[in-house]
């Protein structure tokens, strides 16, 4: 199983002590459980760059529901016009 990190990163964890492992010749022998936990705890905090594209995707989907909601207005109004044109040439056909 991978955990999208580098060799020189898991080598590392085991050097720390952070990830118990078994060394077998050259490689090491490691317990899943214990890579997912490691893993998961060394997650890094997201940085300024990234928690600045999150404010701008925020930003960017609430003037997207704001359009939304503008559209489906303006859709609700087309719709109630349409019903009012068809009852109008309904009446003037009869």
């Amino acid at each position: 199983m991978r955990l999208g990190v580098a060799e020189r990163t898991v080598r590392r964890w085991i050097a720390a002590g952070e990830l118990p492992a078994h060394r077998d010749g050259r490689a090491f022998a490691i317990r899943l459980r214990d890579a997912l936990r490691v893993h998961e705890q060394s997650r890094v905090a997201p940085t300024s760059k990234r928690i600045e594209l999150l404010h701008e995707v925020e930003e960017t989907t609430a003037g997207l529901v704001s359009r939304v909601a503008l559209l489906e207005r303006a859709l609700a109004d087309a719709v109630l016009r349409i019903d009012q044109l068809e009852q109008t040439h309904r009446r003037e056909a009869a």
